[in-house]
Protein backbone atom coordinates (compact mmCIF):
# COMPACT_ATOMS: atom_id res chain seq x y z
CA UNK A 1 0.00 0.00 0.00
CA UNK A 2 0.97 4.22 -0.51
CA UNK A 3 0.26 6.96 0.40
CA UNK A 4 0.81 8.04 -3.41
CA UNK A 5 -1.17 7.22 -6.90
CA UNK A 6 -0.29 8.19 -10.09
CA UNK A 7 -3.11 9.73 -11.88
CA UNK A 8 -2.60 8.75 -15.17
CA UNK A 9 -1.09 12.01 -16.93
CA UNK A 10 1.96 11.42 -15.31
CA UNK A 11 1.08 13.31 -11.88
CA UNK A 12 1.25 11.37 -8.41
CA UNK A 13 -1.65 12.24 -6.14
CA UNK A 14 -2.38 10.39 -2.85
CA UNK A 15 -4.17 7.34 -3.06
CA UNK A 16 -3.59 3.72 -3.39
CA UNK A 17 -0.50 2.28 -5.77
CA UNK A 18 1.10 -0.84 -6.60
CA UNK A 19 4.62 -2.03 -7.56
CA UNK A 20 4.96 -3.75 -10.49
CA UNK A 21 8.29 -6.16 -11.38
CA UNK A 22 10.57 -6.53 -14.44
CA UNK A 23 12.83 -9.35 -15.00
CA UNK A 24 15.11 -11.19 -16.86
CA UNK A 25 16.46 -14.89 -16.64
CA UNK A 26 18.17 -15.13 -13.81
CA UNK A 27 15.60 -17.54 -11.43
CA UNK A 28 17.10 -16.79 -8.25
CA UNK A 29 17.15 -13.11 -8.55
CA UNK A 30 13.65 -12.81 -9.83
CA UNK A 31 12.47 -15.10 -6.82
CA UNK A 32 14.31 -13.32 -3.99
CA UNK A 33 13.10 -9.93 -5.39
CA UNK A 34 9.61 -10.92 -5.78
CA UNK A 35 9.50 -13.08 -2.23
CA UNK A 36 10.40 -9.94 -0.36
CA UNK A 37 7.96 -7.73 -1.56
CA UNK A 38 5.38 -10.28 -0.92
CA UNK A 39 6.72 -10.88 2.82
CA UNK A 40 6.78 -6.68 2.83
CA UNK A 41 2.74 -7.30 2.92
CA UNK A 42 2.79 -5.99 -1.10
CA UNK A 43 1.24 -7.32 -3.62
CA UNK A 44 3.26 -6.81 -6.71
CA UNK A 45 2.44 -7.10 -10.47
CA UNK A 46 4.90 -9.42 -12.23
CA UNK A 47 5.16 -8.25 -15.87
CA UNK A 48 6.49 -11.46 -17.24
CA UNK A 49 3.79 -13.61 -15.26
CA UNK A 50 1.81 -16.26 -17.17
CA UNK A 51 -0.86 -13.84 -16.99
CA UNK A 52 0.92 -10.77 -18.09
CA UNK A 53 3.79 -12.15 -20.49
CA UNK A 54 2.18 -11.61 -23.88
CA UNK A 55 0.70 -8.56 -23.09
CA UNK A 56 1.54 -5.85 -25.40
CA UNK A 57 2.44 -2.61 -22.70
CA UNK A 58 -0.17 -0.43 -23.75
CA UNK A 59 -2.54 -3.19 -22.72
CA UNK A 60 -0.59 -3.82 -19.56
CA UNK A 61 -0.37 -0.18 -18.45
CA UNK A 62 -4.27 0.27 -18.84
CA UNK A 63 -5.16 -3.63 -16.94
CA UNK A 64 -2.93 -1.61 -13.99
CA UNK A 65 -3.31 1.98 -14.33
CA UNK A 66 -2.23 2.16 -10.46
CA UNK A 67 1.17 1.08 -10.62
CA UNK A 68 3.15 3.25 -8.74
CA UNK A 69 6.93 2.06 -7.72
CA UNK A 70 8.62 -0.40 -10.58
CA UNK A 71 11.65 -2.78 -9.75
CA UNK A 72 13.86 -3.25 -12.91
CA UNK A 73 15.72 -6.65 -12.43
CA UNK A 74 18.66 -6.23 -14.86
CA UNK A 75 20.10 -9.96 -14.45
CA UNK A 76 23.36 -10.82 -16.30
CA UNK A 77 21.40 -12.67 -19.68
CA UNK A 78 23.04 -12.37 -22.67
CA UNK A 79 27.13 -12.24 -23.87
CA UNK A 80 27.29 -9.58 -26.05
CA UNK A 81 30.88 -7.85 -27.64
CA UNK A 82 31.17 -5.13 -30.29
CA UNK A 83 30.77 -5.85 -34.05
CA UNK A 84 34.36 -7.23 -34.94
CA UNK A 85 35.07 -8.04 -31.67
CA UNK A 86 35.93 -11.02 -30.17
CA UNK A 87 34.08 -13.68 -27.69
CA UNK A 88 37.03 -13.06 -24.77
CA UNK A 89 35.81 -9.07 -25.08
CA UNK A 90 32.52 -10.11 -24.36
CA UNK A 91 30.80 -8.54 -21.58
CA UNK A 92 27.24 -10.16 -19.65
CA UNK A 93 24.44 -7.53 -20.16
CA UNK A 94 20.17 -7.28 -19.33
CA UNK A 95 17.27 -8.91 -21.52
CA UNK A 96 16.80 -5.58 -23.51
CA UNK A 97 12.89 -6.51 -22.93
CA UNK A 98 13.97 -5.22 -19.21
CA UNK A 99 16.25 -2.65 -20.65
CA UNK A 100 13.35 -0.32 -22.95
CA UNK A 101 10.98 -1.48 -18.83
CA UNK A 102 13.75 0.44 -17.35
CA UNK A 103 13.51 3.50 -19.54
CA UNK A 104 9.81 3.52 -19.92
CA UNK A 105 9.01 3.39 -16.21
CA UNK A 106 11.65 5.99 -15.31
CA UNK A 107 9.80 8.18 -18.28
CA UNK A 108 6.32 7.51 -16.58
CA UNK A 109 7.17 7.57 -12.67
CA UNK A 110 10.21 9.11 -12.77
CA UNK A 111 13.88 7.62 -11.01
CA UNK A 112 12.51 8.21 -7.77
CA UNK A 113 10.04 5.67 -8.37
CA UNK A 114 12.06 3.01 -10.56
CA UNK A 115 14.18 0.83 -8.46
CA UNK A 116 17.38 -0.61 -10.58
CA UNK A 117 18.74 -4.06 -9.30
CA UNK A 118 21.29 -5.15 -11.49
CA UNK A 119 23.87 -8.41 -11.23
CA UNK A 120 27.02 -7.67 -9.18
CA UNK A 121 29.90 -8.75 -11.22
CA UNK A 122 32.75 -6.80 -13.46
CA UNK A 123 31.61 -8.07 -16.86
CA UNK A 124 28.00 -6.87 -16.19
CA UNK A 125 28.07 -3.76 -18.32
CA UNK A 126 24.77 -1.17 -17.21
CA UNK A 127 22.23 -1.02 -19.81
CA UNK A 128 23.37 3.01 -20.44
CA UNK A 129 24.93 5.86 -17.46
CA UNK A 130 22.66 8.75 -19.22
CA UNK A 131 18.74 7.55 -17.58
CA UNK A 132 20.31 9.34 -13.83
CA UNK A 133 19.60 6.14 -11.98
CA UNK A 134 20.67 4.62 -8.97
CA UNK A 135 21.76 0.95 -9.75
CA UNK A 136 21.63 -1.00 -7.22
CA UNK A 137 23.58 -4.39 -6.91
CA UNK A 138 21.80 -7.38 -6.23
CA UNK A 139 24.43 -8.15 -3.20
CA UNK A 140 24.61 -11.82 -1.42
CA UNK A 141 25.13 -9.49 2.14
CA UNK A 142 21.55 -8.71 1.18
CA UNK A 143 22.14 -5.01 1.35
CA UNK A 144 19.78 -4.46 -1.59
CA UNK A 145 16.71 -5.35 0.80
CA UNK A 146 17.72 -2.66 2.89
CA UNK A 147 17.99 -0.05 -0.31
CA UNK A 148 14.97 -1.34 -1.34
CA UNK A 149 12.79 -1.07 1.91
CA UNK A 150 13.68 2.14 2.28
CA UNK A 151 12.81 3.44 -1.02
CA UNK A 152 9.59 1.76 -1.02
CA UNK A 153 9.37 4.24 2.47
CA UNK A 154 10.47 7.07 0.67
CA UNK A 155 7.99 7.11 -1.67
CA UNK A 156 5.02 6.32 0.52
CA UNK A 157 4.51 2.59 1.03
CA UNK A 158 3.12 1.45 3.89
CA UNK A 159 5.32 -1.75 5.02
CA UNK A 160 4.15 -4.57 7.27
CA UNK A 161 5.77 -5.13 10.58
CA UNK A 162 7.80 -1.23 10.01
Amino acid sequence: MTEQENNGDGTIAKGEGRVCVTYGRNEIMNRQAVSLIRELGIDPVVMQDKANASKPLAQFIHEYPDISFVIAILSADDWVYPKGGKPPEALMRADQTVVFHLGFWIGRLGRERVFALHYDQRSFRWPTEYFDVIYTPFDREGLWKKELLGRLKQTGFVIQGQ
